[in-house]
């Protein structure tokens, strides 16, 4: 069971640990994550305090896993009667939201150190649900089938799961993020094509739109300012998209020599980092407003790029309590937690 949001394939990890210099662009780390006994790996969360939630291969199958620099790797289990997991996010708390699989079967889960896996359970006449993204007051959001479609959810503190609905029109939702207001992004089918929605807890749902002569949306992120990252698609392609309560939808482009581009996660200061794709593969992308789009990979030092090759997307960022930026990515040899010092990534923040 792999449920990936953009399809990649998972690859081996290196038990590898190292901190570098870049020449210009200040003190940048790649930590790889080490898998017990080598074991295949991918991490899709990570959290201020630098720990990182996905999921690794065992010989009973995928597990959820929990890791950070102290205690390594901690595999989270299932749900009862289920044969695999996967985790998707992890707030400053260290708690994760993910799901659980087996017999048919697919659970959202919420896991806390000390009390374990917990089934969050479905809409009413639903058969699964995955919750993708935690806020920090411990909310979970994600979707729920029902016999009307599948509709975006969002679970309070006590388990209670609210149906976030669907557009005018629409035939189902799906959420992927959540900020700490309770904001929840993602998107609507509708018969026009898929649509990003933002729903407030007093709003509502509201439709984003898309790029100009773009044709479907999807919204990944949301952070504390109320900006969304995700991607539009047109038929030759998508676009990184990033929308602001003030200025609407910005087309995010693409590295040079590039066709392609995906935003999957934004910081509170408003970076943005995702995956850019050619003909020959992807790489991860940092955009800030300071510099625009920027290859990952350019801004570690040469010690960083042999040791963790070449890195080819990024999956969440936050801003650590120090001013760092980290990035949970993926390199060619394994799933990593990249660390940008905070002279390498200078920040126009909109409140300044």
């Amino acid at each position: 069971m792999k449920k990936l949001l953009y399809g990649i394939a998972v690859t081996m990890i290196s038990l590898v640990g190292l901190v570098c210099q870049t020449q210009a662009e200040g003190p940048t780390s790649v930590k790889n994550l080490n898998a017990p006994g080598g074991s295949c790996c991918f991490a899709y969360g990570v959290n201020g305090n630098g720990q990182v939630a996905g999921f690794s291969s065992t010989a009973e199958g995928t597990r959820a896993f929990l890791w950070d620099g102290t205690k390594g790797m901690t595999r989270l289990g299932v749900l009862p009667g289920h044969a695999e997991s996967t985790a998707y996010a992890v707030n400053n708390q260290g708690q994760v939201v993910g799901v659980s699989v087996g017999s048919g079967s697919e659970r959202a889960f919420l896991w806390a150190a000390g009390h374990g896996i917990t089934d969050l359970g479905t809409l009413p006449g639903g058969d699964r649900s995955i919750a993708y993204a935690v806020n920090d007051r411990g909310q979970a959001a994600g979707f729920s089938t029902t016999p009307a479609g599948p509709r975006a959810v969002l679970w309070d503190t006590s388990g209670a799961m609210t149906d976030l609905g669907v557009l005018p029109g629409g035939k189902g939702s799906k959420a992927y993020g959540l900020n700490d207001k309770g904001q929840v992004v993602g998107f609507c089918a509708t018969s026009s094509g898929n649509r990003a929605f933002l729903w407030d807890p007093d709003a509502g749902m509201t439709d984003l739109g898309v790029l100009p002569g773009d044709t479907d949306s999807m919204a990944y992120a949301i952070n504390a300012g109320g900006q969304v990252v995700g991607v539009c698609q047109v038929k030759a392609g998508s676009r990184a998209f990033l929308w602001d309560p003030a200025s609407g939808m910005r087309d995010l482009g693409v590295l040079q020599g590039d066709t392609a581009s995906r935003a999957l996660s934004i910081t509170e200061r408003g970076q943005v980092v995702g995956v850019s794709r050619n003909t020959y593969g992807t790489r991860a992308f940092l955009w800030d407003a300071a510099h625009g789009m920027r290859d990952l990979n350019a801004l570690l030092g040469a010690a960083c790029r042999d040791a963790a090759d070449r890195i080819v997307d990024a999956r969440s960022a936050c801003n650590a309590g120090n001013g760092a930026t980290l990035i949970a990515a993926r390199h060619q040899g394994g799933s990593c937690i990249v660390e940008c010092g905070h002279d390498a990534v200078q920040v126009s923040r909109r409140d300044e």
